[in-house]
């Protein structure tokens, strides 16, 4: 059997559907019960560890981890799940349990994602499926649409959150970087944050990037310097203080130095152009 045929995928045209979901301990040990459903399920285990066995395939999901079991594949337990071990799961489905029909010059894989089959989940992620249990039993009549809703972006969640995981160092360090442009660059602040040397950071970025951390730094902040002289009204001083830069002189230097002319000469220039 092809290994694809044990992840699961949801339709990107309509909403999945949530049957069921709860959270869970055990204060007894007890095995995964034995079935071919005809639903996803989702597990996250918030403490101790589950077991559960899909066709040939044995799993073992700790605390923080999540695994997908497909509907329509066996699965059932072989090892003892230990008393203490607590859960979230969540019974899932579409509506007519498939994907739209094939239209000419497109393929399936267009109206679908297909989900990671385990993944570590950040404790955030994992608090955002309980509050969707506490939603799980509303009387509100708006209810079901919200909670399939609301399954439908916790599942697209995990694209973003496999990707993260799958990052090499340097586009992480382009990330952070990027999200901290309203300081200034700091070597002690990557290292504390990558526990790596600088050096090591450094070379790594260098490598890939063909500049160094501080130059790309400084680009980032340029170029959000461009978009914020040309698309609001602030002043000189206010974007420098934006930014990081308590001197707007030396801001400005250094704005000059990257696009050999000045703050003011930009903005008078960018509006010339419209």
């Amino acid at each position: 059997m092809d290994n694809n045929t044990f992840y699961v995928q949801i339709n990107t045209v309509q909403n999945p559907i949530l049957l069921e979901c709860a959270v869970l301990a055990t204060p007894t040990p007890f095995m995964h019960v034995d079935r071919v459903a005809d639903f996803n399920v989702m597990i996250v285990v918030l403490s101790g560890v589950i077991y559960v066995t899909e066709s040939d395939t044995d799993y073992a999901v700790h605390a923080g981890e999540l695994l997908f079991l497909k509907s329509g594949i066996r699965h059932y337990g072989k090892l003892e799940i230990p008393a203490g071990t607590r859960w979230f799961y969540a019974h899932f489905t579409s509506d007519d349990g498939g994907l739209p029909e094939y239209q000419e010059g497109s393929s399936n894989g267009e109206y679908s994602i297909t989900l990671p089959k385990e993944l570590s989940v950040p404790e955030d992620y994992i608090n955002r499926l309980i509050q969707l249990n506490s939603s799980f039993s509303s009387s509100d009549p708006m209810s079901r649409l919200s909670k399939n809703a609301k399954l439908y972006e916790a599942l697209l969640t995990l694209i973003s959150i496999q990707q993260a995981s799958e990052e090499s160092l340097t586009d992480k360090l382009c990330h952070f970087l990027a999200s901290h442009l309203d300081r200034s660059f700091s070597k002690e602040l990557l290292s504390k944050q990558f526990f790596l040397s600088y050096s090591y950071l450094s070379a790594t970025f260098k490598r890939d990037m063909g500049m160094s951390l501080g130059d790309y730094h400084n680009k980032l902040r340029m170029k959000r310097a461009c978009e914020l002289l040309t698309s609001t009204e602030k002043s000189v001083g206010e974007i420098a203080k934006e930014l990081g830069f308590e001197d707007m002189l030396y801001f400005s230097r250094r704005f000059n130095k990257t696009k050999g002319i000045s703050p003011t000469e930009y903005r008078k220039n960018a509006l010339s152009r419209y």
